[in-house]
């Protein structure tokens, strides 16, 4: 038997009607819509809008919760983006004049090669 809807929602994808329902033997909710599919992520945030939909509130909570620092876990470092400006471009990006001569004589020799060989 499938999981009784607990409420039906807005689809963030597609607009449409998603059911919110609850898996078996588990705190947490999923989302399915006849469009898009099932959507099972876990993360505190969504799961909070989800159950406040099921509670009668509406949007996300009130302050969203920084993620926790775990010892030794991997994370991106932080770097400042510069503002990119043309003087930091390299000179030689793309394709240049020379790659494209080079590529057009190799190209113009292996047709010479072929019409010959036709000719006999």
């Amino acid at each position: 038997m499938a999981n009784p809807i607990l409420v039906t929602i807005q689809c963030d994808a597609c607009g449409g009607d998603a059911s919110v329902k609850k898996l078996n033997n588990s705190p947490l909710l999923y989302l399915h819509c006849k469009t898009c599919g099932m959507d099972r992520r876990s993360g505190k945030q969504l799961q909070a809008k989800w159950q406040a939909a099921i509670d009668g509130k509406s949007g996300l909570p009130d302050a969203p919760e920084q993620a926790e620092s775990v010892e030794g876990e991997w994370s991106p470092p932080v770097e400042d983006k510069p503002e990119s400006n043309a003087e930091d471009k390299p000179e030689n990006s793309g394709i240049s004049g020379k790659s494209v001569a080079v590529g057009t004589i190799g190209v113009l020799s292996v047709l010479a090669m072929f019409f010959k060989a036709v000719r006999g």
